[in-house]
């Protein structure tokens, strides 16, 4: 199955289907016979079909990829740089680590907005059942 920007071509989707008999074990075994793939169905083997699906990605997904992937590697290369220089001068240090700081607390923050948003989605959704209902959300201080 594909989805938005990725697309799943050929292949095969169709498979015998074999019910499940515990009184014979046989029955689901999978074997190679020559170049064929044969599934036993309980009386008789049967041939499993062999084809290959393709699957690509759209050209504006992986140049978004791409760009994401350089931009991440310039930010580390300059973390890296602004950590390097805070220890060669223990007089940066301190507005070094008040960088990270504010990364994780920005993180944090991330994921709280995110955690508001899918709960407050929820409401919306029961909203629709509950016509005029309003919940006000309470906003978190920085």
């Amino acid at each position: 199955m594909g989805s938005d920007g990725l697309f799943v071509e050929n292949g095969n989707t169709t498979l015998p289907y074999i019910n499940q008999n515990s009184n014979n074990p046989m029955q689901g075994m999978i074997r190679i016979s020559g170049t064929e793939l044969q599934v036993f169905d309980g009386t008789a083997w049967i041939m499993l079909p062999s084809s290959y699906a393709t699957v690509r990605m759209d050209s504006g997904i992986v140049n978004w990829v791409r760009d994401k992937q350089a931009k991440e590697v310039e930010q580390q290369k300059e973390l890296d740089y602004l950590k390097r220089r805070a220890k060669e001068h223990p007089s940066l240090e301190k507005a070094y680590e008040a960088i990270i700081r504010a990364e994780e607390r920005l993180n944090a923050d991330i994921d709280k907005a995110v955690e508001d948003f899918k709960l407050l989605d929820k409401l919306v959704g029961e909203e629709r059942d509950n016509a005029g209902v309003e919940m006000q959300m309470p906003m978190t201080s920085p």
